[in-house]
């Protein structure tokens, strides 16, 4: 845990990454999200992810094909 909290810290001091967090109109997105992806259970946090990514206009790298479900969300499998 020691060695991902210091990666952790590392990458949060340069001036490349930043944090996002949810801005006024995440709540409208996360709905839209929710309601037509038809979202239970693990798959909300899926959901947040999606909605961060829409509200800041960026593209999600993933390999995990449960973002399809997600009108809107532009998303690219690093693995394909």
């Amino acid at each position: 845990m020691a060695s991902a909290i210091n990666t952790a810290d590392e990458w949060l001091a340069t001036r490349a990454v930043r944090l996002i967090v949810p801005g006024e109109g995440h709540w409208v997105i996360l709905k839209e999200m929710l309601i037509a992806g038809r979202v239970q259970g693990p798959v909300t946090s899926d959901a947040q992810l999606a909605a961060l990514t829409i509200e800041y206009g960026g593209v999600l790298h993933t390999n995990d094909r449960d973002f399809e479900r997600f009108p809107g969300l532009r998303w690219l499998n690093p693995l394909a």
